[in-house]
């Protein structure tokens, strides 16, 4: 699974949403590779407005990884993303904008599909357009647009679930395969920790979510 580490486009909580997050993933058996997108914003960025850089990026990584799957061991079909706040709008942008690269070939990597095979959205933003409630203008859902979870909490107030719960419906109109699990409390930034917040079972949710997908085996019990 590639990581997109959240952090408003403008730097990347690594630790929190990247390397924890591939912690978690390989304890469950599955390989975690962290997206170092570009961030900070470039000059000519819209404020308020995702920038093109990191969907570039990303694009590029999913044909990367799929690649290099034999050589890594992974499975070519079962290549998905995860991704926080702002990271969690660029899985999604990876997710439906797979028919056309934003960017020109650069090599035979190119050739190779950059379709993630599903995506999970943790408190995402950029989904919602600004003072309407509908799904922020540049997002396409194609009928091929992969499985897609999205978990947030009711009272964040960074990226408030409107983008996931509008992002949702979108999916659901388009016929697209997703769930959606909104939290009553659990602020922003809840990431895969275990606490006494009510997210902290987000991560199992997504386990159950992704075997029923036939994404990933449950575990034999002992």
């Amino acid at each position: 699974m590639l990581i997109c580490p959240g952090g408003g486009y403008h730097n990347l909580f690594w630790e929190l949403e990247g390397e924890e997050v591939a912690a978690w993933l390989n304890a469950q058996g599955m390989t975690g590779i962290i997206l170092k997108y570009r961030c900070p914003r470039r000059p000519g960025d819209i404020k308020g407005e995702p920038p093109l850089g990191p969907l570039l990026d990303a694009q590029r990584a999913v044909s990367l990884v799929r690649s290099r799957a034999k050589e890594w061991g992974i499975a070519p079909k079962r290549i998905g993303m995860v991704g926080s706040s702002a990271g969690g709008h660029l899985a999604l942008a990876t997710a439906t904008s797979f028919e056309k690269r934003t960017y020109e070939r650069l090599d035979t990597i190119d050739d190779v599909s950059c379709r993630p095979d599903f995506a999970v959205l943790c408190y995402s933003g950029y989904l919602k357009a600004k003072d309407k409630d509908e799904v922020s203008p540049g997002i396409r859902i194609p009928a091929e647009t992969p499985p897609i979870l999205l978990a947030h909490s009711s009272d964040d107030m960074i990226s408030t679930p409107e983008h996931s719960v509008i992002m949702y419906l979108a999916l659901q109109r388009a016929k697209v395969r997703s769930e959606l699990h909104i939290y009553a409390t659990g602020d922003h930034d809840f990431g895969v920790r275990q606490n006494d917040k009510l997210p902290s079972s987000w991560t199992q949710l997504c386990l159950n979510w992704l075997a029923s997908e036939g994404l990933l085996k449950p575990k034999s019990s002992p």
